[in-house]
């Protein structure tokens, strides 16, 4: 190799290193969020000092086909991680001190954008009507981290993703949203939705309405309301919702008051489902699998409490669709019977129904390896859902079926099984 070569290899081995991010400290470097935004590239992070932060702009912004004034603390780039020093607690972004002309949304990522942006740590309030107080109207994926939106009663959304953009959601709390006849997180028109160890609670509006294939996991619904279906979560498109708690949600005229799922089948697996319930022209009040296009997949749940007071099923039920069902725990259904069939096809085994009000049973027939019998949950008036050691829905009980329910052993006369702690902390939120 000559020196030419050689000085050549070198150039391109020096323009081929890593770039290292530049962290842009608020109010330190920059007087405010935007301003260092603005001057960041991407990879590089807005680190914000705890605080309340209301200085906005509005800015003239792409949104699916036009341009449209919107009023905002932060406009997000592609490849900038926007994020809290100190956490979400004590680092606040609030429009509302500050409002102005525009569509009012204190976070937004705009339209005509060329890759994901993040936001991390934060509590965001003053989302304005019709807004989110997180919005993204790029076809981007847009990232949420550790953050905590909460008390919007002016018509607006939480979290709202449209014109094809992906969203990911994690370790972040929505609560207390008001919008009535929408939902608190709305992702719609394309893109994709995950949502991991995240807690939707105490929304009057619902908690997620989703029409992009989602994932969801480790996630807890807890006393969310609607007057329409799907009080918890409404999902339209190809979905696996795995280890969540759906806790005492009410949809008052409307079915699936925990989960409703329509039009494109799903996974729904090591779920538990207490107390959720419907009004009087309602039913399903914890699952309801609805003109699904294939085949749906129920299984490893526990359902506990839940409340139809007319029509069934109470529990779980399916319109027009196929399903497997298996290794389910349905117990302490009331008003209507528990399970209820119409027109779909269902196949499975291996359930427990246990003391059922109104019985277990509408239009449906049990399995050959579905028993009754007391699931003996370690600590039901607690909400721990977990087994004793004898029960049979224990794997080391009844070998036939392994374990039955979404919970695993751990009180009784034997070694109790590892459970992560997140899954724990997860039922109590």
């Amino acid at each position: 190799m000559n020196r030419t070569q050689i000085a050549t290899l070198v150039v391109a081995l020096a323009s081929s290193s890593p770039v290292s991010a530049t962290t842009l400290r608020v109010p330190e470097d920059f007087p405010t969020i935007q301003a260092a935004v603005d001057s960041a590239g991407p990879i590089d992070v807005v680190d914000v000092a705890p605080g309340t932060w209301s200085d906005a702009e509005t800015r003239s912004v792409w949104n699916g086909g036009m341009y449209v004034n919107v009023r905002s603390v932060v406009f997000l780039k592609p490849g900038v991680t926007v994020r809290s020093r100190s956490g979400a607690e004590v680092t606040i972004i609030d429009l509302s001190l500050n409002p102005g002309p525009g569509f009012q949304t204190p976070v937004v990522y705009p339209g005509l954008q060329a890759g994901p942006a993040t936001i991390q740590g934060f509590t965001v309030l003053g989302a304005g009507s019709g807004g989110g107080a997180i919005s993204s109207l790029a076809a981007q994926k847009l990232i949420v981290r550790e953050c905590i939106v909460r008390d919007i009663d002016t018509g607006g959304r939480a979290i709202t993703v449209a014109n094809g953009g992906g969203l990911e959601i994690y370790d972040t709390v929505v609560e207390n949203v008001t919008l009535l006849g929408g939902t608190a997180i709305r992702a719609i028109n394309g893109g994709s939705l995950k949502m991991i160890r995240t807690t939707i609670r105490d929304n009057s509006a619902g908690g997620l309405f989703s029409e992009v294939p989602t994932v969801i996991e480790d996630c807890s619904f807890i006393r969310n309301r609607t007057t329409q279906g799907g009080a918890g979560v409404v999902l339209s498109k190809t979905s696996e919702v795995r280890n969540c708690l759906f806790q005492e949600n009410v949809s008052f005229e409307g079915v699936g008051a925990g989960l409703w799922v329509g039009l494109s089948p799903a996974v729904v697996e090591g779920c538990t489902f207490v107390r959720d319930s419907c009004g009087a022209s309602g039913a399903a009040a914890g699952l309801l699998l609805s003109y699904t296009s294939g085949s749906s997949v129920v299984r490893n749940n526990t359902f506990v409490g839940c409340h139809s007071p007319a029509f069934p099923p109470s529990a779980f039920g399916v319109s027009n669709s196929v399903a497997e069902f298996s290794n389910n725990i349905v117990t302490g259904s009331t008003g209507a019977a528990a399970l209820h069939n119409t027109g779909g096809t269902v196949t499975g085994g291996c359930n427990d129904y246990w003391n059922n009000e109104a019985g277990d049973f509408d239009a449906w027939a049990p399995f050959p390896t579905d028993f009754s019998a007391d699931p003996l949950f370690c600590d039901p008036e607690s909400d721990d859902y977990r087994l004793h050691s004898n029960s049979l829905c224990a794997p080391d009980q009844n070998p036939t079926c392994g374990q039955v329910g979404a919970w695993p052993v751990a009180c009784g006369s034997v070694s109790i099984e590892s459970l992560s702690w997140g899954r724990i902390k997860g039922a109590y939120r």
